[in-house]
């Protein structure tokens, strides 16, 4: 098997008070920073029981996607999305990605 990217998962539940809309605008607002990323392939975006979220961003790899993370952490950019997030709440983790030779 052959390493082809990897997979961010994040879990989070919204902040009481805010809106289904609002959080679609600040995940909008994220997927927009994102873009300017060498290596973002996109986001998937589930919402689950009692306001809990699921997003899954696709990157070229573990390393593009920590340099992209720190720097929506830092970037005041993204702060329409941070607010809406509860920050108790969030669960991520990074996967790396495989492609299976069909003649396996």
């Amino acid at each position: 098997m052959i390493e082809n990217g990897s997979i961010e998962i994040i879990t989070f539940h919204q902040v009481d008070n805010v809106g289904e809309h609002q959080v679609f605008d600040g995940l909008k607002v994220l997927d927009v920073f994102y873009k300017r990323f060498n290596g973002y392939g996109g986001m998937h975006i589930a919402k689950g029981e009692k306001d809990q979220w699921t997003l899954v961003l696709f990157w070229d790899s573990k390393e593009l996607e920590r340099k992209a993370s720190a720097s929506m952490m830092k970037n005041d950019e993204t702060i329409q999305f941070k607010m809406l997030v509860n920050g108790k709440t969030v669960v991520k983790n990074v996967y790396p990605c495989f492609g299976v030779n069909k003649s396996l």
